[in-house]
């Protein structure tokens, strides 16, 4: 979000669409966050690859990944639920797929 900001080595993009348009249309794009650009992206994404953290939200905690719309997303692929060693919080990792009838 700030135009100004520039770093060495790195391709940087101010907005989604630009970024878009430069990746190739034969390639995944992952999108990594935060929560505005999730919110952009959502009505783009065919598929959905979260870590589910099984754990209350931080307090002071004001970002979140949108919610799932039922009838927008099915769930295809979820992993046993793992216990992290150092913070003992437990999460597992999910895949949904858009459903079909539901493309923008």
């Amino acid at each position: 979000s700030n135009p100004d900001y520039n770093h060495p080595g790195i391709e940087i993009y101010h907005s989604l669409k630009e970024a878009l348009t430069a990746v190739d249309s034969n390639d995944d794009c992952f999108i990594i966050g935060g929560g505005r650009v999730y919110r952009d992206a959502m009505p783009l994404a065919d598929r959905l690859l979260l870590t589910h953290i099984e754990a209350p939200s931080p307090a002071g905690t004001d970002t979140y990944f949108p919610a799932l719309e039922s009838d927008r997303w099915q769930l295809t692929d979820r992993s046993d639920s793992e216990v992290d060693p150092r913070s003992n919080t437990r999460y597992y990792f999910a895949t949904y797929s858009r459903l079909l009838n539901n493309l923008l």
